[in-house]
């Protein structure tokens, strides 16, 4: 419920590839857009911070189904 919460209501989510079968469980997998940021180590931390300045991804929402 987390993700799909997160994920419908626009919010930017950082992940690890252990994450990616969560997605997939969710029914959001295929949708993963460029507010889902990869993180593969400390390194990728702060552009997560960053990217999150904007609060949320707009542009997503006309694609979100919160019906479903």
């Amino acid at each position: 419920d987390f993700v799909t919460d997160a994920f419908a209501h626009c919010k930017f989510i950082g992940y690890t590839g252990a994450a990616e079968a969560i997605f997939a469980k969710a029914g959001i997998a295929g949708d993963l857009d460029e507010a889902c940021l990869k993180l593969d180590g400390a390194k990728d931390a702060g552009a997560f911070l960053k990217a999150c300045r904007a609060l949320r991804r707009w542009p997503r929402e006309m694609a979100v189904d919160l019906d479903a």
